[in-house]
């Protein structure tokens, strides 16, 4: 009797393999759904780091509460400019590059609002923080994308969780730092936590196959 030839994989491997399709990457463990938590958090942050120190940055540009109060706004209107423009290229290139560089230039916003010589340019560099801190918003659709079958709801609700407790904690921390360090410091410091989460998520991120012809990347 003739023996029927291995490959190695033998019966037992999916008819998927067999015909040649990549397996499925595991789903996002505990430690990857905490990472985009806390960088939810985090990012959503940059948003109101300075509507707590209104009246410091009205003292040392020597302008008006008005004046900075309109900067806060310029964040917002960033915002809102970039969910409307930034967050549907998600569906269209590939995540982990779009991520990278909205916070990559969120960084760089960060950076000069701690730098800022004037209010002008304070204004300029929190609008550019606005545009790009709807990196938020490219994170938590990718949190669904990531999860365990069944598990969408818990995932993406613990990110989400994240983002609100950014939200409630930035004030507190901006005006604790503010105190210790300085006005400067605050934004140097959601500089720097952007920066570390742009690294750490673009090392956690592999290449998968993308579901509609679109390339993506998952975590």
């Amino acid at each position: 009797m003739t023996e029927r030839p291995t490959t190695g994989q033998g019966d037992a491997a999916p008819a998927a393999a067999r015909a040649g399709a990549p397996a499925a990457p595991p789903p996002a463990g505990r430690a990857v759904v905490a990472l985009m938590a806390f960088a939810t958090g985090a990012v959503i942050a940059n948003l109101y780091y300075a509507q707590p120190l209104v009246d410091r940055l009205a003292d040392v540009f020597e302008s008006g509460s008005g004046a900075v109060g309109l900067v806060i706004t310029v964040t917002q209107i960033g915002y809102a400019i970039g969910l409307a423009t930034l967050v549907p290229l998600g569906d269209l290139v590939e995540r982990r590059r779009l991520l990278a560089a909205l916070l990559g230039a969120a960084t760089l916003g960060m950076a000069g609002m701690a730098a800022a010589p004037s209010l002008a340019v304070l204004g300029a560099a929190a609008a550019i923080v606005g545009l790009t801190s709807v990196a938020v918003q490219v994170i938590v659709p990718f949190a669904h994308v990531l999860a365990a079958e069944g598990r969408q709801g818990q995932v993406v609700s613990t990110v989400m969780s994240g983002l609100l407790l950014g939200i409630l904690l930035s004030r507190t921390v901006a005006g604790v730092v503010a105190e210790l360090f300085g006005w400067r410091s605050v934004f140097l410091l959601g500089a720097l936590l952007t920066a570390a989460i742009g690294v750490v998520l673009g090392r956690r991120c592999r290449r998968s196959r993308p579901r509609r012809g679109w390339a993506i990347r998952r975590c």
